[in-house]
Formats: structure tokens, C-alpha cells, sequence
């Protein structure tokens, strides 16, 4: 069962850390269904561009879908901060379901819910403090993407897809990001090439 207030910044950033294991998405489901919150993972729906959605009809266990629409962990991981954040944020004030579209989208008018839900995504897994300092802001290197990944203890795939989201240069660190295989930890699902 859900306990109201126990998603906060700390305990995001502890599933973020979770990221940097192995088997770092099946790692973080199984942490967050200790703590009443259900994550579904549904393949991506054709003709649509849903990331993720946060499902809050049952106020025992909030529920998390991803669509693992890029099968890549920088997606992954923030997508999963972002329907995290809208837990911490806007549970059980009245808006019972969030559906994202994260990346690749461009929406002129994005609500108020959604820039925090990403304001407070991206404070879990580079707080800005850490970012501002860090050479990875300026150099886009494979080198400064590693140092600030181990000094944060996250996934160099979240420090790659950061540097390349912040710089809008998605040509840097491609091989980093597109490296990555989320989908292989949910064989069960039919995945679509």
C-alpha cells in the first residue's frame, strides 16, 4: 500500500542510483512495488507518442506505465523520474491521470504540472547544482559525461542524454545512448522493431 508523501527528491535519487546495476529497470519495478507504487510496462501504442503516464484511480497504489518507446536508458530513467515527480508532486490533488510524451515532441504550450514533474526528473538524476560546475556542461565529451556519472553514481547513458537534451546537440554521445537495451529486461512483452 501507497503511503501519501514518501516519494520526495531523496527517494527518487535513490532509484536513481539504481540505474547504474545491471539490471538496473527490473531493479528499480521491484523497489517501487515495496513501497505500493506499480510499474507497468506496456510497448509503445502505434500511431501515438506515449512515454509514460502516471495512474493515480487507486489511491493504494499508484500506478506507473511506460511505453519504452525509445529503447534507450537516458529515456528510461527520466521518464520514470518525470512520473515519479508527478506522484511526489500532484497525488491526490485532483488529477487522476498524467500521459506523457517526453521526447521528440514538441508541444507550444506545456502545463504547469508537466515543467515540474521535468524540473523535479532532472533534479533527481543531475541536480542542477552538480551540472552547473561540471565540464560535461561545457565539453560534451565521453570523459567529462564519465566523471560526473560516477560522481553522481548514476548511468553514463543519463549523463549523455542531459549533455545532449541541454545542448541540443543530439549528435554527441550517440554511441552511449543508443547503446543501451531497455527493452531486454522485459522479455515478456512483444516488442515491435
Amino acid at each position: 500500500k501507497y503511503t501519501h508523501g514518501i516519494v520526495t527528491l531523496e527517494f527518487m535519487k535513490e532509484v536513481a542510483r539504481l540505474s547504474i546495476k545491471e539490471n538496473g529497470p527490473l531493479l528499480a519495478q521491484k523497489y517501487l512495488s515495496k513501497y505500493g507504487i506499480i510499474l507497468v510496462i506496456e510497448p509503445h501504442f502505434p500511431k501515438t507518442y506515449l512515454d509514460g503516464s502516471a495512474i493515480f484511480v487507486d489511491k493504494d497504489n499508484p500506478i506507473i506505465g511506460l511505453t519504452i518507446r525509445f529503447n534507450r536508458l537516458d529515456n528510461f530513467w527520466f521518464t520514470l523520474m518525470h512520473e515519479l515527480a508527478h506522484i511526489s508532486l500532484h497525488y491526490g490533488k485532483g488529477v487522476t491521470v498524467f500521459y506523457d510524451e517526453i521526447e521528440g515532441v514538441k508541444i507550444p504550450d506545456v502545463d504547469i504540472n508537466e515543467k515540474e514533474a521535468d524540473q523535479m526528473a532532472s533534479e533527481s538524476l543531475v541536480p542542477a547544482s552538480r551540472w552547473e560546475v561540471s565540464p560535461a556542461r561545457i565539453i560534451p565529451s565521453l570523459m567529462a559525461a564519465k566523471s560526473l556519472a560516477n560522481e553522481l553514481g548514476v548511468h553514463l547513458s543519463i549523463v549523455a542524454g542531459k549533455v545532449r537534451h541541454e545542448g541540443g546537440k543530439y549528435i554527441y554521445l550517440s554511441k552511449v545512448v543508443n547503446d543501451t537495451n531497455v527493452r531486454q529486461f522485459f522479455p515478456g512483452e512483444k516488442w515491435s522493431k
